[in-house]
């Protein structure tokens, strides 16, 4: 399993660091994103991706885990969070 901390970036902001074990499925990351980001629209109107990769929010915790293994979460390449409107990425 992933041990090393997750890296978040919201739009602009700075890398965040995000540890694997205080969530165990999208909705307890969500809240945990929408704590550190301050996110306000619902879970559907973000997109996350991870080297040009589209994270799947139906996906079980050990889905996710192995597919930012494989594209390798870092403070470099970390998963990127845009908001959604209408198709367009803010």
């Amino acid at each position: 399993m992933f041990l090393a901390p997750l890296h978040f970036q919201y739009l602009d902001s700075n890398v965040i660091n995000i540890g694997f074990d205080g969530w165990k499925n999208s909705t307890q990351l969500y809240a945990c994103l929408k704590e550190v980001f301050g996110l306000k629209n619902p879970l559907i109107d973000y997109k996350l991706v991870i080297s040009n990769r589209n994270i799947d929010f139906s996906w079980s915790k050990k889905d996710f885990i192995n597919f930012i293994e494989k594209h390798k979460c870092s403070i470099n390449n970390p998963i990127r969070i845009s908001n959604i409107k209408k198709g367009i990425i803010f």
